[in-house]
């Protein structure tokens, strides 16, 4: 159960950072496919995180992150738009915002999660 606030918050996030750029002001994606996006990216991320951030330092994890977040974005973008500048510009922009709200979320995520006795990916 203490891995329901760290998800709830990451997923909110992720839809509503993914929701404006790529939804409100590029138009890239329709409202259901950036829900659907920001799922599958919380699962992978919250998973990598807690893998990661007890072996690698903050920086490295937010990198991470960031790849991921493009690497994601990118594909579904080039799936229902194609190739654009608007695309890539997307893709890029879309891994910076989500990078700036994980390096503050790996601090939150290293003290409140991981700092509890017996933490796994199960617990």
């Amino acid at each position: 159960m203490p891995h329901l606030l760290p998800l709830f918050i990451k997923f909110v996030a992720m839809a509503v950072s993914l929701g404006l750029l790529l939804g409100a002001v590029l138009s890239l994606l329709p409202g259901w496919t950036i829900v659907l996006l920001a799922v599958v990216l919380t699962l992978l991320s919250y998973g990598g995180d807690l893998m990661m951030i007890p072996r690698v330092k903050n920086p490295t994890a937010v990198l991470a992150d960031i790849g991921l977040v493009f690497v994601l974005v990118l594909l579904t973008v080039l799936i229902f738009t194609g190739n654009s500048a608007e695309t890539w510009v997307g893709a890029v922009i879309a891994g910076v915002i989500v990078g700036a709200f994980e390096y503050p979320y790996h601090n939150y995520l290293r003290s409140k999660i991981m700092s509890m006795k017996g933490n796994s990916l199960v617990n």
